[in-house]
């Protein structure tokens, strides 16, 4: 096997888009199982305020903006993919997913922007 074939691949917006709802899908996953470990607290109240206490850290602003971040791309991303699928819009493909992408830009912004102004 030659090693220069796998790095001769052109990363077109269709594999892009492909990688990038798979990592942010892997995300959520990981989010979820986060979230429900953290709802055990709920029988405990003295439990649950330490952590809701540990969850007004900086850090956890941040994570919550990757949060932010990775349901609005996995959910536009989904969007195109049902458009694509379902009304045979294959012909705009590029199109859709870097106009999907800025829409996704612009709800991150807007999202992030109460969060981060915390800090100010």
């Amino acid at each position: 096997m030659k090693w220069d074939l796998l790095f001769r691949y052109r990363m077109r917006p269709g594999m892009l888009a492909w990688l990038l709802h798979r990592i942010s899908g892997l995300a959520l996953v990981g989010y979820i199982v986060i979230h429900v470990y953290g709802l055990r607290a709920l029988t405990d109240r003295e439990q649950f305020n330490a952590l809701i206490a540990g969850y007004h850290h900086p850090v956890f602003r941040i994570l919550e903006i990757f949060l932010l971040a990775a349901v609005t791309y996995h959910a536009l991303n989904g969007l195109r993919i049902v458009l694509i699928d379902f009304l045979g819009w294959s012909p705009k493909q590029k199109r859709l997913f870097w106009t999907l992408s800025g829409a996704a830009v612009l709800i991150i912004g807007l999202g992030a922007y109460p969060i981060l102004r915390m800090f100010l």
